[in-house]
């Protein structure tokens, strides 16, 4: 689960990876209620970790979710009114892929990923190119589980 403001509106709203492979964005009151659940494909099976950030420039507020068995990660643009564009996916780079984090890695001023992949032992590092779109993953081994 992560929070953000995906309508525009100053009050954080909620969005979470559920069963039936759907992410559900619930838009918040400002007073501690939300609205009903509006669900989106993730673009794959299995959604797990996600994570927000303006990828495309728009300041809307994105998207970011990884599809485990799909070893895919999921970009669902916002259109700033509290929905998003259809999903567009990116491999991840591994398999059960979990963990997802941003950054921007290689100092360019635009948000990046990485998606850690146990079944891969690697990191998948997916970097942003500003217009919502990411260069193909790029692997980074792991030690051996477990990590000491």
């Amino acid at each position: 689960m992560t929070a953000g403001d995906f309508n525009g509106d100053g009050k954080p709203d909620l969005a979470a990876s559920i069963s039936g492979d759907r992410v559900a964005v619930l838009l918040g009151d400002g007073s501690g209620g939300f609205a009903a659940a509006v669900t989106y494909p993730p673009g794959g099976s299995a959604p797990g970790s996600i994570t927000v950030a303006d990828f495309n420039g728009d300041e809307n507020t994105d998207l970011a979710v990884v599809n485990s068995s799909s070893r895919n990660v999921g970009i669902l643009l916002g259109n700033g009114a509290g929905g998003f564009e259809p999903v567009v996916t990116y491999g991840a780079g591994g398999a059960q892929s979990g963990d997802i984090t941003l950054a921007d890695f290689d100092s360019d001023g635009k948000a990046d990923l990485a998606v850690a992949n146990s079944d891969g032992r690697n990191v998948g590092v997916l970097l942003g190119n500003g217009t919502g779109g990411f260069e193909p993953v790029v692997t980074y081994p792991m030690a051996m589980w477990p990590i000491r």
